[in-house]
């Protein structure tokens, strides 16, 4: 039996399942995550190996990073963006 990685996720604000998409970009080598309910949006750099689970998952992280911090997300726009770099 073949594992399937996943490539809809929950988003992290409305908590709705398989809400959050993921678009990669080679040409640009960037990953972009989107919420179709809550329009939340992450953005940040891929390499060739890169799939959408890791994007979801440097979101993850950063996200708690950032609410470690302090930082009210859900005020902020509903929105983590990460710089490209």
């Amino acid at each position: 039996m073949k594992k399937v990685v996943a490539t809809v996720f929950k988003c992290l604000y409305c908590n709705h399942d398989d809400a959050v998409t993921c678009k990669m970009s080679d040409a640009d080598m960037t990953g972009e995550l989107t919420c179709r309910i809550c329009n939340s949006k992450y953005r940040t750099t891929i390499n060739p190996l890169s799939e959408p689970i890791d994007v979801y998952s440097e979101w993850l992280d950063e996200t708690d990073e950032r609410q470690k911090e302090g930082i009210n997300l859900v005020d902020s726009d509903r929105r983590v963006r990460r710089r490209i770099e």
